[in-house]
Order: C-alpha cells, then sequence, then structure tokens
C-alpha cells in the first residue's frame, strides 16, 4: 500500500521536494499550490480532500506554519519542514518533523544523497511513519529535538547564508574584474577554507591582518572601499570580530 503524501508549497523547497519524492515506488505524491509553474493538475489536492493518514509536507514561510497546521484535517499528519519552527506544544494533533538543512533554489539540482535530514515527531504513531519513509528513501535520518534543530539552523545561517553574502560582496569590491578572473584567483582559497574546517577548529586556521594587527593592510583595503559603502562597515565589522575572537 502506498504511502500517501502531499506537498504544501511549490517554492525553492516544495518543487525539489515533488520532484525527489516523486521518483520512488510506495508514495502517492499530491501537491497543494496555486503555483502556475506546475503543470500536472491530475495531482493537484485541496486540504479537505486529503486521504487519511497523508503527510503533509509545509514548504511554506516559517510565519505560517503553525496557521497551515491548525488547518490540516485531524485524520493527516502536518509535516514541518523548517529548521527554526517548533513543535507547537498547545495543538492536540500528531506533529512530525522533516527537515532537509541544505539550500535550496529552483532551477539548481540537488543530490539529495548529500542532504542531511533531520527528525522529530510528538508522537510514537508519527515517528513510525517518518521511519517508514525513510525506509523508503533509504534514508538515514538524525532524531532530535526542537531546540537543537533550531540551533543547528542558526549555524547554517552563519555558514551558509552569511557566507554567501561574503561572496557577494566579494563580487562587488572585485567588479571590475571578470567573474573568471575572480573564480581563478580566489576559488582555491575559498575551496580550502572549506576543506580543511574537517581538521579542526576554524579558530587555529584563522589568519589575515586582523589577526596580525597589520593597521596599515586594513587602512589601504577600507581606503580601497570608499565607494562600496555596505562592503566597508562589513570589512569593518568582521575586522573587529575576527580580533577580539582572536585576542580572547
Amino acid at each position: 500500500m502506498s504511502l500517501p503524501v502531499c506537498i504544501y508549497g511549490y517554492g525553492n523547497l516544495g518543487s525539489h521536494l515533488f520532484s525527489y519524492l516523486d521518483g520512488f515506488e510506495g508514495i502517492q505524491l499530491s501537491l497543494i499550490s496555486s503555483n502556475r509553474l506546475f503543470h500536472d493538475d491530475s495531482r493537484r489536492a485541496h486540504v479537505e480532500e486529503l486521504r487519511e493518514g497523508t503527510l503533509v509536507f509545509l514548504c511554506v514561510p516559517d510565519s505560517v506554519v503553525n496557521d497551515l497546521i491548525d488547518q490540516i484535517p485531524d485524520n493527516c499528519i502536518p509535516i514541518i519542514c523548517s529548521g527554526a519552527v517548533h513543535i507547537p506544544e498547545s495543538m492536540n494533533k500528531s506533529i512530525g518533523v522533516w527537515y532537509p538543512l541544505y539550500s535550496f533554489k529552483q532551477g539548481h539540482k540537488v543530490d539529495w544523497k548529500k542532504v542531511p535530514v533531520f527528525c522529530e515527531a510528538n508522537g510514537k504513531e508519527v515517528e513510525g511513519v517518518l521511519q517508514s519513509l525513510n525506509r523508503i528513501l533509504g534514508k538515514t535520518a538524525f532524531w532530535i529535538d526542537s531546540v537543537s534543530r533550531s540551533k543547528l539552523h542558526l549555524g547554517a545561517v552563519f555558514a551558509n547564508n552569511f557566507t554567501n553574502a561574503l561572496l557577494m560582496a566579494t563580487e562587488d569590491v572585485l567588479s571590475d574584474f571578470s567573474k573568471e578572473e575572480v573564480l581563478n584567483a580566489l576559488y582555491p582559497i575559498i575551496n580550502q577554507t572549506i576543506t580543511r574546517w574537517e581538521e579542526g577548529e576554524a579558530k587555529q586556521f584563522q589568519t589575515g591582518p586582523a589577526v596580525r594587527g597589520d593597521r596599515e593592510t586594513i587602512d589601504s583595503h577600507l581606503e580601497m572601499m570608499n565607494n562600496y559603502i555596505e562592503e566597508k562597515n562589513l570589512y569593518i565589522l568582521m575586522t573587529e570580530y575576527i580580533n577580539k575572537k582572536m585576542n580572547k
């Protein structure tokens, strides 16, 4: 018997998750979304028509998750897909978590074998259903509580979102170079920064003018950024942060 799964939302995460789950036998898949990019009307669903026992993956903004949980029929199981939203203790219904800790963007392929998934359930029945789903997917999930998941999400914001923002700043201050020139010059050191993190704590690998207290170089950099106010302020903040952390 197929496991009924419905994806609620067809944005960055929802579209990738739908494509991923669609490749497995043993899953009966449907979608709740008004997104016109999804053309298979035969698999569009409505909340009130969901089959009993359906796992409803809430691939929506965090701010509306709790409201949608309240709208899901009691004979279905809402599944939180967010890192920041806790299972609400005030709701007397079965709720689960299936959180893929990754960065999803429409149009960019995802290797799901590399995506860690974190699960949680507020009851044995939900836990069993999620374990069945993970067996179908061949996925080994990590079971953690909402507080730990929120902390990992915070870490992901620093490690991914803020790192990407620093790459945006890099592109801005090097706007007079071509993308190819920037990649040729900086990709090796960017790759080194990430790969050697496996070898120890980040602090032991920190280098640069802020660590050395090289005021002359820092001032020179700041002067170069007189026309890049946001990046200049970011440079100042990061320099102060590094200096304080390395001199504790």
